[in-house]
């Protein structure tokens, strides 16, 4: 019994080793040898040069992302920190949507979506604004708070022309128009504002 075991152990060792050297002797397929199709234009090159640094810097952004929770901080840096989250997914949006011309392809196969591109874009600029204001610059916790006030005015004032452009019948814009007000005034006498300049003054009520 153990002979026939043995036996057949060795036949099915033998077929396995067959049927592996045939796999092995198979000649292989090739890949497909993808041919250029055409030659890139300088102002295609030049893009694809600002893609690869914009790429370099959404990995680095994506590495500060990862490693910026645990740290202690107040609540400007809070507020810093998801300005700055916002700006790491915008950014990786915008990373999705660029297109990335190749001499392999025909142009017509790349979707330039210009409008998406520039909407993104400006969204990255304006929240770079609000991060250096509310989270990079180091103010005093007077000014820190005054600058949130201000803040807080000029959101709810274009919130309030949209309302009022959409219905200017709309009953909830004297909750706005009351609010307003008395933002205005919490700024004006905000103890902060003396130190400012007569102009810097004018310019912010």
């Amino acid at each position: 019994m153990r002979c026939l075991r043995f036996a057949t152990h060795r036949i099915n060792s033998k077929a396995l080793n067959d049927e592996r050297k045939g796999k092995m002797n198979k000649p292989q397929k090739k890949g497909k040898i993808r041919r250029p199709v055409r030659k890139l234009s300088e102002l295609e090159l030049s893009f694809l040069e600002e893609v690869d640094l914009y790429d370099k810097v959404i990995e680095t952004t994506k590495l500060i992302s990862w490693n910026q929770h645990g740290i202690m901080t107040d609540g400007r840096g809070i507020r810093g920190m998801r300005i700055f989250t916002r700006q790491t997914v915008t950014g990786l949006s915008l990373q999705r949507i660029l297109p990335r011309p190749s001499k392999f392809t025909e142009p017509d196969t790349e979707l330039w979506d210009i409008c998406s591109i520039a909407s993104l874009s400006r969204n990255l600029m304006e929240g770079y604004l609000y991060l250096s204001y509310f989270g990079l610059e180091k103010v005093s916790e007077e000014e820190a708070e005054l600058r949130f006030f201000i803040a807080q005015l000029h959101k709810n004032v274009e919130w309030y022309e949209i309302r009022k452009l959409s219905d200017s019948t709309d009953p909830g814009l004297k909750e706005f128009e009351g609010g307003i007000k008395s933002e205005k005034e919490r700024i004006r006498y905000h103890p902060y504002l003396a130190s400012l300049t007569e102009a810097q003054r004018k310019r912010e009520i």
